[in-house]
């Protein structure tokens, strides 16, 4: 499974939607709100034992922005 499947199951578990979510579209445009996506990243960081900076919040608006934040990290340790 690659980390955009991954990604996007942890979305549709987190937010009860059956549909895919396209990686590339701002995750708001695809029916989101702030504390789905709060909700999302708070799972992601458990799920990658990862912390997201502050401001990362902001800029990690599309799956693949999160696919390619994640990546990032991963290389660090």
């Amino acid at each position: 499974m690659s980390e955009i499947q991954k990604i996007n199951k942890i979305l549709k578990d987190i937010t009860n939607k059956k549909s895919r979510f396209n990686p590339k579209k701002n995750l708001f445009r695809q029916g989101l709100d702030s504390l789905d996506v709060t909700t999302f990243l708070l799972a992601l960081e458990e799920k990658f034992s990862l912390k997201f900076k502050n401001d990362a919040y902001d800029k990690l608006t599309t799956i693949n922005d999160i696919v390619n934040y994640i990546k990032k990290k991963s290389k660090k340790r």
